[in-house]
């Protein structure tokens, strides 16, 4: 499951290029659902953060500006926070 998310991660971003976003949000839950199994570390958050990025303008073109996935609930700010920390940190 752990080599198939990244390419879950890419099925997604490509859908939302080519504005399948119905696709795109398939995509992504799917990944987001196999990443949850994985360990947590800095490699998940940083995955998470990912595909809530990709997840944010899918979502908006299909359900609207407010809206929010049923079965994912709301991301908590203070884990959002963390991520953006632990992917900053990262990319330096």
């Amino acid at each position: 499951n752990a080599e198939s998310v990244p390419f879950w991660l890419r099925a997604g971003e490509r859908a939302l290029r080519a504005s399948a976003n119905p696709e795109a949000i398939a995509h992504l839950r799917t990944g987001l659902c196999l990443l949850a199994e994985l360990p947590a570390g800095q490699e998940r958050a940083a995955q998470e953060l990912r595909f809530h990025l990709a997840l944010g303008p899918a979502c908006m073109a299909v359900h609207g500006y407010a809206s929010r996935l049923e079965g994912l609930g709301p991301v908590p700010p203070t884990a959002l926070s963390a991520n953006v920390r632990t992917v900053l940190r990262r990319d330096r």
